[in-house]
């Protein structure tokens, strides 16, 4: 059974004018907690999908992109990791914060 992880330390990005936080604070402690990750997935994606007006007002190619990896994150995945590296990536590409801790 894989687990996410989470990173302390990351490089400094307080001086990042984010477009859109994303706030997934309650959905991860609650994986902490339970370590469902099932139902960790569904909820990011809900959470995600949720915010597919604020996206889309930022960029459309910015839906377009996380789509695709919506696509992938399905419970039961074996490697939950490379989907949550990925989001990181896309947010940091189309300066969308997660926002988890």
């Amino acid at each position: 059974m894989y687990k996410i992880l989470y990173l302390d330390e990351f490089e400094d990005v307080s001086d990042v004018e984010w477009k859109l936080t994303i706030d997934i604070i309650n959905i991860w402690k609650e994986y902490k907690k339970n370590n469902n990750l099932d139902l960790f997935i569904t909820n990011y994606k809900n959470i995600l999908i949720s915010k597919k007006e604020d996206i889309l007002n930022i960029d459309v190619n910015a839906w377009n992109d996380l789509n695709k990896i919506l696509l992938r994150m399905l419970p039961d995945i074996e490697k939950p990791n490379s989907f949550y590296d990925d989001i990181y990536d896309w947010g940091d590409k189309y300066l969308i914060k997660i926002k988890c801790e």
